[in-house]
């Protein structure tokens, strides 16, 4: 996991895993497994499936700008609960039911996660995002085959396939 204010020992690199491996089982059910500056993620299918995966791939116009990616096999509704907590759907960790399906979250900002002295603390105002702040971003949603990524490295191919995406500019601004 990795989040704006939680951030500085996550290191930089290639990772595999299942999809459960992913998400980490709080005690209360809470946002999780988020990764951030992500530039790429593959989501492999099951052998035999029509695709091999869909790769899903930053295009901020800048080759290093990543984005911050998640993917459950539980629903998203579960993880956040509502304003008063005691009305949370699911109250504990064992509780969440897998599924078949896989939700997956690709967000160009999240807010920190707060908590310095204590878990009912706001992040830090610089981990806060300002609501009249926009922003310009783009990523790719590419399906891949077996070919594709047929070699001793699988993931050096998928990484080479995220980079031969080509870079969407934002549009141009009109008028002033």
């Amino acid at each position: 996991e990795s989040y704006c204010d939680r951030f500085a020992s996550a290191r930089v690199g290639c990772f595999e895993g299942t999809i459960l491996e992913q998400t980490f089982k709080y005690v209360r059910p809470q946002e999780n497994g988020n990764k951030l500056d992500t530039r790429w993620m593959a989501l492999k299918c099951q052998s035999g499936a029509p695709c091999a995966g869909l790769l899903v791939a930053s295009s901020a116009g800048v080759p290093d700008a990543g984005l911050a990616m998640q993917c459950h096999r539980y629903r998203l509704e579960d993880f956040d609960a509502p304003a008063i907590k005691t009305q949370q759907r699911i109250s504990h960790g064992g509780e969440l039911q897998a599924r078949d399906e896989t939700d997956f979250c690709v967000d160009v900002a999240q807010m920190g996660l707060g908590g310095i002295n204590s878990w009912g603390e706001k992040p830090l105002p610089q981990h806060m995002i300002a609501r009249d702040k926009s922003f310009e971003w783009a990523f790719w949603l590419r399906p891949f085959t077996t070919e594709e990524t047929r070699s001793d490295r699988p993931a050096l191919a998928l990484a080479a396939l995220a980079r031969s995406l080509p870079r969407l500019q934002p549009p141009p601004t009109v008028g002033a």
